[in-house]
């Protein structure tokens, strides 16, 4: 993986990496609700949720873990881990001191930076053809094929939306 743009190049490793990590963070988690399925539904029907919702929980985190570090379906994950995590500071969180969803407060955050971002330069999102300017052309400045550097328009495909940013 190489960055052309060297200018630029360390805002792409650093949204890789936050994406990479968040994605670890839900992935642990959510195997962690599974491998203690009791355990976990015993806490959740305490806060008000039935065992179902032990289910729906850990399957988002696992899943949306696994796309998140892949760079699939980031947005979409980002909203519903962001959801999740809204409901884990206000229901599990009695007194909001903020030492008591410090790690909670952060992972809504990076969902929230998720949900209003592309995945990333280096994601499977990013590895599908742009149907834009840029996709099989080559760049008249740089000759670079399916350079968007010195265009207005980006070239980065969601598979989300199926449409260029």
């Amino acid at each position: 993986m190489m960055c052309h743009d060297k200018k630029y190049c360390h805002k792409k490793w650093g949204k890789l990496l936050l994406r990479v990590v968040t994605g670890l963070v839900f992935l642990m988690h959510g195997l962690t609700h599974f491998g203690h399925v009791d355990q976990t539904s015993m806490f959740f029907n305490h806060i008000g949720l039935s065992t179902f919702f032990v289910y729906l929980v850990s399957g988002i985190e696992v899943v949306g873990g696994i796309a998140f570090i892949l760079g699939i379906f980031t947005r979409i994950f980002a909203v519903l881990f962001a959801i999740i995590m809204i409901f884990a500071i206000f229901l599990t969180n009695r007194e909001l001191h903020l030492s008591s969803y410090e790690l909670e407060l952060m992972l809504l955050v990076v969902s929230i930076f998720f949900a209003t971002v592309s995945s990333g330069h280096w994601s499977l999102t990013k590895l599908c053809k742009c149907k834009c300017h840029g996709s099989d052309k080559e760049c008249k400045k740089c000759k670079i094929v399916g350079c968007d550097r010195h265009s207005k328009k980006c070239c980065d495909v969601s598979i989300e939306s199926g449409k260029c940013c």
